[in-house]
């Protein structure tokens, strides 16, 4: 997600490519939103070390086929309804082949890094330069292991990564996708529904944000348990970088207005290849815009 601009929800920009900028600036926001990982960014103790399974007794997939809730042009909500599935909670990759080649293209580059390098931003002016601050504050906090934990990607976030980079390429058309995972339980059985949000642009449009919805679900008793999305590729240099995995200035604002009115449990962000998972009783340690 970028830095807030009209409470949207965004992306992380580091490294901009010509499309991402273009769109950031037809949305008039900054040069990328929350990707922080600029001057001083390093690879972490875990570089190199995502080795989720390929394959397990119980297949990495999500049943079923989805409801359409609504749609905006090309872009999509949709729900899936389910029992939960434990491989969905595990470090179990999906079997899907462009997935498999955007790791590989990841992996080739050297960018596997648990702390991803990539280029700089080159801020405009001081408020700019105030701006990004704040994004690298949050990256500083994210990569201390000080408010959440930066783990290999699993199931759940890697089967809707690949549902996406399928549709549109991670590698040279990035797109931002929101899912939102509520839960419910009774009579001993848990229920999982799964509200996807994506485009063929950059960001999903607000009609499509399915927080309406989670209100109603919420007020029927089921639990906002997981909102995730995904910082898009950068560049270091000629080379592709992995989106960081710490929130935005925005994300933190955005986040912590859920947990206040649905009672969000915890916001993931994943770059494809890694995830956080940052609970909401964290998201204070994090800093907005202002």
């Amino acid at each position: 997600m970028r830095p807030p601009c009209s409470g949207d929800v965004g992306g992380d920009g580091r490294g901009a490519s010509p499309r991402r900028a273009a769109a950031l600036a037809a949305l008039t926001v900054l040069a990328g939103a929350g990707c922080a990982g600029g001057p001083g960014a390093t690879s972490g103790p875990g570089a190199g070390s995502a080795q989720p399974r390929a394959s397990a007794a119980q297949a990495c997939a999500i049943p079923g086929e989805p409801t359409l809730v609504r749609s905006d042009g090309a872009a999509t909500l949709e729900r899936w309804d389910l029992d939960a599935i434990p491989v969905l909670f595990e470090p179990v990759l999906p079997a899907d082949p462009a997935y498999a080649a955007f790791r590989a293209a990841i992996r080739e580059a050297g960018a596997e890094l648990e702390h991803p390098i990539a280029d700089a931003p080159e801020p405009r002016d001081d408020a700019e330069r105030e701006l990004w601050r704040r994004e690298d504050r949050n990256r500083e906090i994210a990569y201390a292991g000080r408010a959440g934990t930066i783990r290999p990607i699993r199931c759940l976030e890697a089967w809707f990564f690949a549902r996406q980079h399928a549709r549109f390429s991670e590698l040279t058309s990035p797109t931002e996708f929101l899912l939102s995972v509520l839960e419910h339980t009774a009579g001993g059985r848990r229920r999982l529904r799964l509200y996807f949000t994506a485009g063929d642009q950059l960001f999903p449009p607000k009609s499509l944000y399915p927080f309406p919805d989670i209100a109603a679900d919420v007020a029927q008793g089921w639990t906002f348990t997981v909102m995730l999305h995904n910082h898009t590729i950068r560049r270091r240099g000629d080379r592709p970088a992995l989106g960081v995995t710490s929130p935005s200035t925005s994300d933190v604002q955005i986040s912590r207005g859920l947990a206040a009115d649905l009672r969000l449990g915890a916001a993931w962000i994943t770059n494809g290849v890694y995830t956080i998972e940052i609970p909401a009783a964290a998201l204070d340690q994090y800093v907005t815009r202002e």
